[in-house]
């Protein structure tokens, strides 16, 4: 009888382990949704991506200054319109880059569910 008692409760054990588990998963993905859907979160992230392309856009005309067509637009645009231009292409790029994340993460969180339910 002992025996069988040790059995029992360690089955009951293990189905308490896994149920816990379940749920520390589900809190934890409830945690990490809070996170990323924060506003603060999202400000940054576009801002982290934008700055990248910002560097990009920044450097891009000093490489390409010898090229006519750069030259001229230089030539057309005064200095604050271009630096205008750079700032709000690289949000443009920040936005858009957010946009792109969030559709990655939606479609790992969906195949995430499939192979959950099955």
């Amino acid at each position: 009888m002992n025996f069988e008692n040790y059995q029992k409760t360690k089955e009951e054990l293990e189905k308490e382990i896994k149920n816990n588990q379940e749920k520390m998963n589900e809190y934890d993905e409830k945690s990490r949704m809070a996170k990323v859907n924060k506003f603060e979160y999202k400000i940054g992230l576009i801002l982290g991506i934008s700055a990248l392309s910002y560097l990009f856009l920044f450097i891009l005309p000093t490489l390409l200054a010898s090229n006519s067509l750069i030259s001229s637009l230089v030539l057309i645009l005064p200095g604050e319109g271009v630096s205008g231009i750079i700032i709000g292409a690289s949000l443009i790029v920040g936005t858009m880059g957010l946009k792109v994340i969030q559709k990655i993460n939606k479609l790992k969180k969906e195949a995430a569910e499939k192979v959950y339910k099955e």
